[in-house]
């Protein structure tokens, strides 16, 4: 484990309870959004979208998270979204690059 500490559960559940009302609400629009953040998700694990530092932070970690699943990222789940900011600050902390 890392000195930075896991991501705090409590913002991942009001995260989820947010995500779900909106679920419920608008199920079309919801679902639209969660699609393409999945999309996202895996065109970032692949490759950096730009050549900035955070896009090549981004896309480190979510290629080390995605190569250790057996399944796509899923943004819906909390715990993916939970192991996503844990896998940033991994990688924050293994880089020399980071601030």
């Amino acid at each position: 484990m890392h000195g930075l500490g896991p991501v705090r559960l409590g913002d991942q559940t009001a995260a989820q309870v947010l995500l779900t009302e909106w679920q419920s609400r608008e199920p079309g629009k919801y679902r639209k959004f969660v699609e393409e953040i999945d999309a996202l998700l895996t065109l970032l694990a692949l490759s950096p979208l730009t050549d900035s530092t955070a896009a090549s932070i981004l896309s480190c970690a979510l290629g080390r998270l995605r190569a250790t699943r057996p399944r796509p990222i899923q943004f819906a789940r909390q715990s993916d979204r939970e192991a996503i900011g844990n896998a940033i600050i991994d990688v924050l902390v293994q880089s020399p690059a980071a601030p």
